[in-house]
């Protein structure tokens, strides 16, 4: 202070604070950096991991689809014989056969439940993450309860519509080779029995065709090409 340099030396303190300063929001902004290309990297991977469950998912969904649209058609063909006075041919064997089918649901759905234990944040897109949402917790889930119901229906009338006209016949679902023919034609043809239970299963098989499976379908596809999309960001 004798020297008169106390402005030189607060100049200097006054610069070494900012330094000191600079230097921690320089760190601060490398580590928030850091952070959300880490944060950026997992997203990336488990939009990665979703979008190869969402791939199986639809291939078994279009499997399923095609395999749907053939039991319907014959169950259709077999309510048309039932309803006609057309008689009995050998073919009508399988289609016997083939009107009990059915299929399941199972899929892929680790990721998604990796994602949501991480915390669906995670995907900055909230468009996006809407939808990953609305597939799985909406869309599948509506998808497996209508194939419950249907093959509760088709397991629950086995032994009450079936096993009455064609005795205890060894049946295997989706096995091309079984064969089903009634043990009396005109009984299986006279009585409304099951020709109702037939009815039943055919109007549900095709509005779950058209109506569940279809809506699954079509918003997996939505959802990959959404996905897809956000990667090529």
């Amino acid at each position: 202070m004798e020297q008169n340099k106390t402005g030189k030396y607060l100049k200097y303190a006054i610069g070494e604070i900012v330094l000191v300063v600079i230097g921690i929001l320089i760190a601060l902004s490398i580590n928030n950096w850091n952070d959300k290309r880490k944060s950026s990297n997992l997203e990336i991977k488990m939009l990665q991991e979703i979008k190869t469950g969402l791939k199986s998912d639809l291939s078994d969904i279009t499997y399923n689809i095609s395999a749907h649209e053939k039991i319907l058609d014959s169950q259709r063909k077999i309510i048309e014989w039932l309803d006609s006075k057309e008689p009995y041919k050998d073919t009508l064997s399988y289609h016997f056969s083939v009107v009990n089918n059915s299929t399941v649901f199972v899929s892929k759905e680790a990721p998604y439940e990796a994602l949501k234990e991480m915390g669906v944040k995670l995907i900055k897109n909230d468009t996006l993450r809407n939808k990953i949402s609305q597939v799985y917790d909406l869309d599948f889930d509506y998808y497996r309860q209508h194939i419950s119901m249907y093959n509760d229906i088709l397991f629950k009338s086995w032994k009450e519509y079936n096993k009455p006209y064609f005795g205890a016949t060894l049946f295997l679902f989706n096995n091309p080779n079984n064969r089903m023919k009634p043990l009396d034609i005109n009984k299986i043809r006279n009585e409304n029995d099951y020709k109702y239970y037939i009815k039943t299963i055919k109007e549900f098989n095709a509005f779950y065709i058209k109506r569940i499976m279809q809506r699954a379908k079509i918003s997996t596809e939505e959802l990959i090409q959404m996905i897809e999309k956000e990667l090529n960001k």
